[in-house]
């Protein structure tokens, strides 16, 4: 994987750091809140409902996807909460990771549905997978451009192999993983750490100069799963080979290393498909 050229000796004390880690409660994000805050850093955590894990950082509730809350809803209960946690300590955010997201296959279509109930299915269910997927991306990326630290920050989110191509029987999925996707790269490409060509540069230069002076060091990186080894996973899939599979404590291990070393990162903007082997989890630059 190609990494960023820092002198080897650049590395980060993770008791002086402060990370925001959304869908904290679930399976994923537990594991990286719970990682991180063990290498000591102080972990905030965002989610729908508290889970049993203790994050001294403190918790950030988020409105719960089944009335339907707007973008503009999330992210203001977002900053919101955040901006005040961090205003009680004067603090402010090193990494953002966003390890939220959900599945769902398509609902089925047949000719003897009525109309309205079949329109109804369809844009109910890829609004889920939006809200689920797209939607905490989206705010995140506003809270990282008010409250990252101006020192190596880094933005982290939870995108899918399977959006790398086409997503037939679960076109909502794949639409909410490829904006995620679209957007990460988009947003990289305003940070000094992207990889970009002469020509890009020219054309993000007036739109840099409006960046804070966090983007002069921030990286922000996408992590594409094949499968992740979870509970729920493993119980929706009894039968399913999972030695490919990744390991939730592998993800949670390498954005450890991202911030405590930052020559270890990829380029900003990068995205880094994951799956496990025999030897643990292989990271592999794709984009």
């Amino acid at each position: 994987m190609t990494r960023r050229c820092f002198h080897p000796s650049s590395t980060n004390s993770m008791k002086e750091n402060t990370v925001l880690v959304l869908g904290s409660t679930g399976a994923l994000g537990s594991a990286v809140a719970n990682h991180l805050a063990s290498l000591g850093a102080t972990v905030i955590g965002a989610d729908i409902q508290e889970g049993s894990n203790f994050l001294k950082g403190g918790f950030v509730p988020l409105p719960h996807p089944g009335p339907k809350p707007t973008l503009a809803e999330i992210t203001c209960r977002l900053t919101e909460g955040v901006g005040t946690i961090l205003e009680e300590t004067n603090d402010s955010l090193n990494a953002v990771v966003v390890a939220s997201g959900g599945w769902e296959a398509d609902p089925p279509m047949n000719g003897n549905d009525d109309f309205e109930e079949s329109a109804t299915r369809y844009g109910d269910s890829i609004e889920r997978m939006l809200r689920m997927n797209t939607y905490p991306v989206l705010a995140a990326g506003h809270v990282v451009r008010q409250f990252i630290r101006e020192d190596d920050g880094l933005f982290v989110v939870m995108g899918a192999t399977a959006a790398l191509q086409t997503t037939p029987g679960m076109m909502g999925y794949g639409v909410s993983k490829s904006a995620a996707h679209h957007y990460l790269q988009s947003y990289g490409m305003l940070t000094e750490t992207a990889l970009t060509t002469k020509a890009q540069r020219k054309q993000t230069k007036p739109l840099r100069k409006q960046t804070p002076a966090s983007f002069d060091t921030l990286t922000m990186v996408g992590i594409l799963p094949t499968m992740l080894d979870t509970p729920a996973n493993r119980e929706a899939m009894p039968d399913a080979n999972t030695a490919s599979w990744t390991r939730t404590q592998d993800i949670a291990s390498e954005i450890g290393n991202w911030m405590e070393k930052p020559f270890l990162r990829p380029h900003s903007g990068s995205l880094v498909k994951v799956f496990g082997t025999a030897n643990g989890a292989k990271f592999q630059l794709v984009r």
